[in-house]
């Protein structure tokens, strides 16, 4: 598999977050301290919050003014389980980012462009992808940083998540209102994916890359750095979850948003 950079950076253990390479739709780099990273706003997104210690270098996102941005942009469809190819996305949407007030603000998406009034600015800022036809591609939770506006947000389609499941120990299916989890982590210096990462949420079963595949039982991420979770539990609502991980270089727990029948992107840097 192909690595491309996905939604979230947090930084873990000490030293200072540098951006991964940019071979992915442009979002937001969020890095955390020991007392947690920033909350995510009510767009439908994420942040997260700092469970244990070996986090490092706080930001959250910026832009207290009533007034907002104004944030224009395209969206692309992820066309893989490798989460790097990718194709413009044609069909209409709508595009939910937290606004400058504390409320979600919207903005239609018609196959070509979106425009979002009012949002927050900065980094940090998460948007949400909402496809009108549900259910061939989920709608698809992701970071972004406003003032670099124009963007380029990106969906994930079912089918995706399905050939992820199938490679599993016990083939899964996609369960109804359950959320997916698909995080990838980079060294902070190179941006290169590190291998040797576990994932822990609960009873989740947590499928890792392993350099073309995917699977259960491998003792970690794979060359791509990444990490699906699978089949996570959800309330009615967009939600705060925790969910740990141990690095070779460190460990560390982080709270994620997550939405039912819908697929959550994050980034996380690693020292």
């Amino acid at each position: 598999m192909r690595a491309r950079a996905v939604g979230l950076m947090l930084l873990v253990s000490a030293g200072s977050a540098c951006s991964p390479k940019n071979d992915r739709p442009e979002t937001a780099s969020q890095a955390c301290d020991s007392g947690g990273c920033a909350k995510p706003g009510p767009g439908g997104g994420g942040g997260g919050t700092s469970g244990d210690a070996g986090l490092d270098a706080a930001s959250d996102a910026t832009g207290d003014a009533a007034a907002g941005v104004t944030v224009t942009g395209s969206i692309v469809e992820l066309t893989g389980d490798d989460f790097f190819n990718a194709v413009p996305f044609t069909a209409a949407a709508t595009v939910s980012l937290e606004g400058a007030a504390g409320l979600a603000v919207e903005g239609t998406y018609n196959g070509s462009v979106f425009t979002v009034e009012g949002a927050k600015d900065g980094p940090g800022v998460w948007a949400t992808v909402t496809p009108s036809k549900v259910g061939v591609v989920l709608p698809t939770l992701q970071p972004v940083d406003t003032s670099a506006s124009p963007l380029e947000l990106a969906v994930v389609p079912a089918t995706t998540l399905d050939t992820i499941y199938a490679f599993l120990s016990i083939p899964v299916q996609r369960e109804v209102g359950a959320a997916h989890v698909v995080v990838r982590f980079l060294n902070a210096k190179t941006g290169v994916p590190v291998t040797g990462v576990t994932v822990a949420h609960g009873t989740d079963v947590v499928a890792y890359d392993t350099g073309g595949s995917w699977s259960d039982t491998a003792p970690g991420t794979g060359v791509a750095g990444y990490a699906v979770v699978v089949n996570v539990s959800t309330g009615k609502t967009p939600n705060q979850q925790s969910f740990k991980f141990k690095a070779p270089t460190a460990s560390a727990g982080v709270s994620l948003w997550v939405q039912p029948d819908s697929v959550t992107l994050a980034d996380v840097l690693v020292n």
